[in-house]
């Protein structure tokens, strides 16, 4: 935006239900929508998958193993020229 104005945002997550959360990432979403999903009597999911916007410490406690979520850097940390640039910090290559 950067014009100073504010503007409302919301985020949609769907599962086997949906719920609306006014927070500005994915990764503040990822609890409210499960334990809104505890309360709707639905069966929990056995396994959850979601994009690198829900990686974060607070999503990977709350999930345990029960979910797939890669952290936000991995993609960028598995291009070619990502490694060649730790590999040269390593060797103090600048």
């Amino acid at each position: 935006m950067k014009n100073g104005r504010l503007k409302p945002g919301y985020n949609v997550q769907i599962g086997t239900e949906y719920t609306i959360h006014q927070r500005l990432t994915d990764t503040r979403c990822f609890t409210p929508h499960l334990e809104k999903l505890k309360t709707s009597g639905l069966p929990k999911p056995k396994r959850m998958i979601a994009d690198a916007g829900y990686g974060g410490e607070a999503n990977y406690l709350y999930a345990h193993e029960e979910a797939l979520i890669p952290y936000n850097t991995m993609r960028k940390e598995e291009t070619r020229a990502y490694k060649k640039y730790t590999e040269c910090r390593q060797l103090g290559i600048p």
